[in-house]
């Protein structure tokens, strides 16, 4: 990824994204999971990304 993708996902999908950083050649765009999937087919379709890294999750379990 590249701080130019990172700001087109960013403009693209301003609400969806949570956080998004450049740092010591990791990119990430951390991004809501009710948006994840709508994102993921931009960064492919338009951005031109095949490969597909990392999802993550957290459960809190038994918090409200």
């Amino acid at each position: 990824m590249s701080i130019e993708a990172i700001e087109r996902i960013k403009a693209r999908f301003p609400d969806a994204v949570e956080e998004a950083h450049s740092r010591l050649g990791d990119d990430t765009v951390r991004v809501q999971r009710d948006s994840w999937l709508e994102v993921f087919e931009f960064v492919r379709k338009i951005l031109g990304f095949d490969l597909f890294v990392d999802l993550t999750a957290v459960d809190y379990l038994g918090r409200e």
